[in-house]
């Protein structure tokens, strides 16, 4: 009669309690994550606005004037091929930093679910 239960309530207040850490922890483990997608895309889009502006227009000035140069006889062939190399390695560049920057945003909209209500009602809730 005097049997309050006081076991089950403390096992309950320590299973709400270890609730709330792990629901706190998992909001700190999402909040790193979306910081982390957030300074990844600044620096995939930093890249591939310097490969953009001023990397490959470099790489295909370099490329004309081996061209031109060879072409009056001052280049050799390998230094064209060297050239049109450093061309394809910036656009290979370029290409890679957008594949990462793709990457990074369906990541970060995958952890925000900013697609979830373009989802059919079902496809949302299994």
């Amino acid at each position: 009669m005097f049997d309050r239960n006081q076991g089950s309530v403390a096992r309950a207040r320590a299973e709400q309690r270890r609730a709330e850490l792990e629901l706190e922890a998992g909001r700190r483990t999402l909040s790193r994550e979306y910081a982390a997608l957030e300074r990844a895309i600044a620096t995939d889009a930093a890249a591939v606005q310097s490969t953009e502006e001023d990397v490959i227009p470099q790489a295909e000035r370099a490329l004309s004037l081996a061209q031109d140069g060879y072409n009056r006889g001052a280049f050799s062939y390998l230094d064209v091929l060297d050239a049109q190399r450093a061309l394809s390695d910036a656009r290979q560049a370029r290409v890679e930093a957008l594949r990462s920057f793709h990457n990074n945003e369906a990541a970060l909209d995958r952890l925000t679910a900013r697609f979830g209500e373009a989802l059919p009602f079902e496809e949302q809730h299994q």
